[in-house]
């Protein structure tokens, strides 16, 4: 079914031919057509009607923005290169570094399952022309898992640890860590998810690092209930220190938890043998919290920067698992809520301390975006084993980098936005693709469609072939489609 849409672009309305399927009672959008702005429509109209400007025999449009920015930043950080150097190349076609770049992009911007769903999805980007080698087998679950089949847990943790050092190189980031422990993650089985009753499934957690600057997570365990240590934090801590240090990074680790998961992978245990085990930021219980704050809630002062949205904090001293630590009394309007925190990073500010648990906000998002169906999305139709689970672990890990790599570089062109916004922003930058026939011959023009302002601005700053000349060479090796 088509339909004229519009969209409004920087304050001005452009129209769309827009093509959609009805797909499990939901409408799906397979093709767009940008037309313009309405003096524009009317300014071809006239000028074809008149012979000075010929029309196409057909055109076809292509995403761009989103697809082409994600493969840039997938450059930049050598990730294929990387991938391809620890588990090796495969066999002919993509290689198994391409494959999983594919898919990272294709779980970042329109995550699906099923090969014909991303045969659709590839064949309407601009990803045919930068990855010449894909066949039909590339894009089927089958050619997936078999080119992924040699991805280890130890090969996916190198993969992860040199891209998270290509990461700090790149952007200048400083090396701090903090910490979060989901203990109940992914529920998983090996038949389709809505066919088992909730006691059929396995749980892993999904234990990761995130930088202060660089909003995702760069290191990352996924650990299973049948693992004798799962529970045990100190290790998993010892282990991403240890990695990072094999990474020539020099990590500041920061576990934090919140009331909730205070008791996850034994941390009161942890904390009663020994207090200062490792750096953390917490959450007292509730009912010691609620008596320290009534006590000192009149002593707080707003919190300095633009970040807390009119918080107020006082700074005190508590008494846990026989030590005296750091505690925090924060008042808030709306982001943080009132609540006691306590920490062993003494040398703290306020500041860094209640950004530090606030800073769970960004991770409690990634598990949403890994659960929800439009962006860097987790979830497939099934899981086969738990060597699956890695493999889908490490495609979202890479997603959800890709994606925070672009976030980082807008808003260090001064545009502060969410992935999800700036991924939709960029994905409203369409190819265009006339072909016209004359003579039996075939012969093709390019152009973009109208973009953002912020969508222009990041391709000048940040594009691998940013002259518009390169632009209109992408997709110069691509065929005619048979559909006109």
């Amino acid at each position: 079914m088509a339909s004229l849409i519009y969209k409004i672009i920087d304050g001005r309305k452009y129209y769309y031919i827009e093509e959609s399927v009805m797909e499990n009672g939901k409408p799906r959008i397979v093709k767009q057509v940008c037309l313009g702005t309405l003096e524009k429509i009317i300014e071809m109209t006239q000028r074809v009607k008149a012979g000075g400007i010929e029309a196409p025999s057909y055109s076809e449009t292509f995403e761009f923005g989103a697809s082409r920015a994600l493969f840039d930043v997938s450059r930049r950080l050598g990730v294929v290169d990387i991938i391809d150097s620890v588990v090796g190349k495969g066999p002919r076609g993509l290689s198994v570094g391409e494959s999983l770049t594919v898919a990272a992009i294709n779980r970042a911007i329109a995550p699906v399952s099923d090969k014909a769903s991303r045969e659709d999805w590839f064949r309407h980007t601009v990803l045919p022309d930068l990855f010449p080698s894909v066949n039909e087998k590339s894009l089927s679950s089958q050619g997936l898992w078999g080119k992924a089949s040699r991805l280890t847990r130890e090969r996916a943790r190198l993969i992860e640890d040199a891209i998270a050092l290509k990461v700090f190189e790149n952007y200048g980031i400083p090396a701090d860590f903090l910490l979060f422990y989901n203990p109940k993650f992914i529920n998983f089985n090996d038949s389709e998810f809505r066919s088992r009753s909730a006691a059929d499934f396995k749980i892993a957690g999904l234990p990761l690092t995130v930088s202060t600057e660089f909003n995702a997570p760069l290191l990352r365990e996924t650990i299973f209930d049948n693992a004798n240590d799962a529970q045990d934090i100190s290790q998993i801590i010892d282990g991403f220190q240890a990695r990072l240090r094999e990474s020539r990074m020099n990590p500041d680790i920061t576990f934090v938890f919140d009331r909730e998961k205070k008791s996850a992978a034994n941390f009161d245990k942890i904390l009663q043998k020994d207090p200062f085990a490792f750096n953390f930021v917490g959450e007292v219980s509730r009912k010691r919290g609620a008596l320290l704050f009534e006590t000192l809630k009149a002593k707080c002062i707003p919190l300095k920067g633009d970040n807390f949205d009119g918080a107020k904090a006082f700074r005190s001293k508590i008494e846990e698992y026989g030590a005296t630590f750091t505690a925090i009394i924060v008042l808030k309007k709306s982001k943080f809520g009132n609540t006691v925190l306590f920490t062993n990073r003494d040398n703290w500010t306020n500041e860094r301390i209640v950004s530090a648990f606030g800073a769970r906000r960004r991770v409690e998002a990634y598990f949403k975006r890994l659960t929800g169906d439009k962006f860097i999305s987790f979830i497939p139709k099934t899981h086969l084993s738990e060597g699956d689970i890695i493999v889908y672990g490490l495609i979202c890990a890479l997603a959800f980098i890709l994606s925070s790599a672009i976030k980082l570089e807008f808003s260090r062109l001064g545009y502060n936005q969410s992935v999800d916004s700036i991924l939709s922003s960029l994905s409203i930058c369409q190819q265009i693709v006339n072909y016209y026939e004359k003579n039996n011959k075939t012969s093709k023009t390019y152009s973009l469609t109208p973009s953002p302002n912020m969508v222009i601005k990041y391709f000048a700053e940040y594009s691998i072939h940013a002259n518009s000349a390169a632009e209109k060479a992408v997709g110069k090796k691509r065929a005619p489609s048979d559909a006109k």
